[in-house]
């Protein structure tokens, strides 16, 4: 870094202020970017360094000159650093309330920096449904129908981070999600503990793939605690033990910066949380930024009123949705149901999340998701 006197500070200004264009850089590229935008970060980041550099505006210049190549620097610098900050912005990241005006200042650390909801619009995913092939296979279908994202489900989650990069390498798809333990409410204590540890390392992989969520399912099936009325309840247990295993990944989803989504399902399929009211309330208690809601419009309409209504209410919660028609679960489009109260609602919190599709084909998979694609596209404009 340079170590000429800086003039503003009458200093040397080697030290923390130079570190901090270093550390944002470091942020960048651990967000898995395209080669030539990390370089031309880093060229904008050191030539602010060397704006501030005496030695580098006079030697052997003369004062006009100094004066003209200022304000080409001046010029060129702030066009860079507003290119810069949309770039935070478009990848997901907005500074805190208390962060200095100056993006590259002292203050600001990587940490600093947390998954926000920004102004840009929504990108398209798929879950399923998808032909049963390989995943880069599947990945370059779902870019070739015109998705944005693949999720990764359970079937992906004991695969290394190599052997999932090789997979998706070289096809420009990101990935939206991957799924967590699903085992935080074991009634074995060490099976919830390895849960935890589960999720701890899976925040990893999915951060070092670009990935904004991990999804949790609390349970599936019946309740399997036992009732302690009156001293408590079996759901009572069910909610100590699923907050107190959340706060545990509480420094791993910060330092991440992976949002961690809990998913209510039907009551099909699970007695626990089937609500989006049951979910935001645990979220609540945990009480900790980057815990929040997987909105799944399939199980929505098996158990909320008014999905409209619903996310009027808890939509502020939301930072991942899902999406299939009807109690068949079949592609968007397909009954056709209708998405537009929803995400009516969710438009009104500023939601700049996943779309997903979640669903069973009613006939080809990638025709299907073709038609799906297209139907959401026209429900989110017309929301």
């Amino acid at each position: 870094m340079c170590e000429h006197f800086n003039p503003k500070i009458s200093r040397p200004h080697s030290g923390e202020q130079c570190r901090s264009g270093d550390r944002l850089l470091s942020i960048i590229q651990n967000r898995n970017l395209d080669e030539t935008i990390i370089k031309g970060i880093s060229l904008f980041l050191h030539e602010r360094e060397m704006m501030s550099c005496q030695d580098h505006l006079d030697r052997n210049v003369k004062p006009q000159e100094v004066a003209r190549r200022w304000f080409l620097q001046q010029c060129g610098i702030g066009l860079g650093a507003v290119a810069f900050t949309s770039l935070l912005a478009d990848l997901g990241f907005a500074a805190p309330d208390n962060a200095p005006a100056d993006p590259l200042a002292p203050a600001l650390a990587p940490n600093a920096l947390f998954p926000q909801p920004v102004a840009r619009g929504v990108r398209f995913g798929v879950r399923s449904p998808l032909p049963d092939m390989g995943l880069r296979e599947r990945a370059q279908l779902v870019k070739h129908i015109g998705y944005d994202g693949i999720e990764l489900g359970n079937e992906w989650s004991d695969h290394t981070l190599e052997a999932l990069r090789e997979q998706l390498s070289g096809i420009d798809i990101a990935v939206s999600a991957m799924v967590g333990s699903i085992k935080l409410l074991d009634t074995d204590p060490q099976v919830r503990s390895e849960a935890v540890e589960t999720d701890r390392k899976r925040l990893e992989v999915a951060q070092a793939l670009g990935a904004s969520c991990l999804i949790e399912v609390p349970t599936f099936g019946p309740n399997k605690f036992q009732d302690l009325s009156p001293v408590m309840t079996a759901r009572e247990v069910e909610d100590r033990l699923l907050v107190a295993g959340l706060k545990q990944l509480i420094p791993d989803v910060q330092r991440t910066g992976v949002k961690l989504l809990i998913e209510p399902c039907n009551q099909k399929e699970t007695h626990y949380i089937y609500q989006q009211r049951q979910a935001a309330e645990i979220i609540d208690q945990v009480g900790a930024p980057g815990f929040t809601l997987l909105s799944d419009f399939y199980h929505m309409q098996l158990e909320e009123k008014d999905i409209g209504e619903t996310l009027t209410r808890y939509g502020k919660y939301t930072a991942y949705v899902h999406l299939a028609d009807g109690a068949a679960r079949t592609e968007p489009g397909s009954l056709p149901f209708d998405y537009r109260p929803g995400f009516r609602a969710l438009k009104k919190w500023g939601y700049s999340g996943w779309l997903t599709v979640e669903s069973n084909a009613t006939d080809n998979p990638e025709a299907a998701l073709g038609r799906a694609l297209t139907y959401l596209k026209k429900q989110w404009e017309e929301a």
